[in-house]
């Protein structure tokens, strides 16, 4: 699963504790959100792609998320013409391009890093820290299991497809082919479920995960958590006076 890509790696950001990243990627992210001038928009921008550099992270490990992200505004900006925003050369339509760019950018600059850089049960650990209830902790860890096994199992009848010279195209028998393999997907992802549910019940299951270390907040976890919070209030004092 594509949640934790980046986890284990020696990095300050690695090192930091776990609820800091949490709440920090959960406020800068809602910022970029709700910030429309640029200078602040551009602050938070830069400090993402510093982040996902003290991370660790190249851009080069990114590259197809970000070229994703970016077509999708580039497409947005040339459907503008079809709305009543009118002429794409307009100063005001150049503007919300690259407002768009930078808040999408950053935002992902900001996950990447800060969330995408734990494992599945340090996030959850940290969501209980955090007082998230512990059911909405549980449909999130088992969801990012099952989306992994359906992928894996998605990637097995794929080969297999292959393996028989399978070519998709616009007809019948890929239409029929298609069918087949997400018919064939859920009955795998039922089976697995139940299998899953008859283990947990044979270990006792009670709706805990139990984790053999635990967080500590570190002199350098205060430093950053500063930062943070500089970083946040240079964002909204540059937000309020370019308003």
């Amino acid at each position: 699963m594509n949640f934790s890509e980046f986890p284990g790696r020696d990095s300050d950001i690695h090192r930091l504790d776990p609820r800091l990243r949490v709440i920090a990627a959960f406020v800068l992210t809602v910022m970029a959100a709700c910030c429309n001038s640029i200078p602040a928009l551009s602050i938070l921008f830069l400090s993402g792609f510093l982040l996902n550099s003290m991370a660790s992270i190249k851009v080069s490990e990114i590259k197809g998320r970000l070229l994703f992200l970016n077509i999708f505004v580039l497409m947005t900006y040339l459907s503008l013409p079809l709305s009543s925003l009118g002429n794409l050369c307009d100063d005001e339509n150049i503007l919300f391009l690259l407002r768009i760019a930078l808040k999408i950018n950053a935002a992902l600059f900001f996950t990447t890093s800060l969330l995408c850089t734990m494992d599945p049960s340090e996030f959850g650990h940290a969501l209980i820290h955090l007082k998230v209830p512990e059911k909405m902790i549980h449909i999130f860890l088992f969801s990012l299991k099952f989306l992994d096994i359906m992928r894996m199992e998605y990637l097995r009848l794929k080969e297999a497809a292959k393996a028989r010279a399978f070519k998709a195209g616009t007809n019948l028998h890929s239409l029929k082919t298609a069918a087949d393999m997400t018919a064939m997907l859920i009955i795998k992802s039922l089976d697995r479920a139940s299998i899953t549910s008859d283990a947990m019940k044979a270990r006792c299951f009670r709706g805990l995960f139990f984790r053999a270390d635990h967080f500590s907040f570190k002199e350098s976890d205060t430093i950053a958590a500063l930062l943070f919070t500089a970083l946040a209030g240079a964002t909204i004092f540059s937000e309020f006076i370019h308003k």
